[in-house]
């Protein structure tokens, strides 16, 4: 955990670097990305492996299981939102990031189980 700390320390003014167009040691540039997101990734699989212990575990495993699914459809509906571009304002709901992610999120959710339950979805999605 702290070498990944470190390796984000140390990065990330080298790709500020970059992105200036500023020049810098690419070396260090790509050693460095390859440490933190190595680390990174260490990270994330033991707090999921943390959290598959914890109350959270099915629920997370219920989302596991139609991820792919969720990843493919979602951003149909992202698209399909951004036709409306007042949404959900005129509904007198303020907090529409909320609003956009429960539906970025849910509708996917509930067509991957429907699919699911009507057998389609190995046709539809591979699995």
């Amino acid at each position: 955990m702290g070498l990944t700390g470190l390796a984000l320390a140390l990065y990330l003014p080298l790709a500020l670097r970059a992105l200036q167009g500023q020049p810098m040691n690419t070396f260090h540039y790509q050693a460095l990305h390859w440490v933190y997101t190595t680390g990174m990734a260490f990270l994330l699989l033991a707090l999921a492996r943390f959290l598959a212990g914890t109350r959270l575990g099915a629920p997370l495993a219920f989302l596991g299981r139609y991820s792919l699914q969720i990843y493919l459809v979602h951003p149909m509906v992202i698209r399909l939102l951004e036709r409306f571009p007042g949404f959900p304002e005129p509904l007198g709901a303020k907090p529409a990031f909320l609003i956009y992610g429960l539906l970025a999120l849910g509708v996917p959710l509930l067509l991957a189980w429907f699919v699911v339950r009507v057998r389609i979805s190995v046709a539809l999605f591979g699995r």
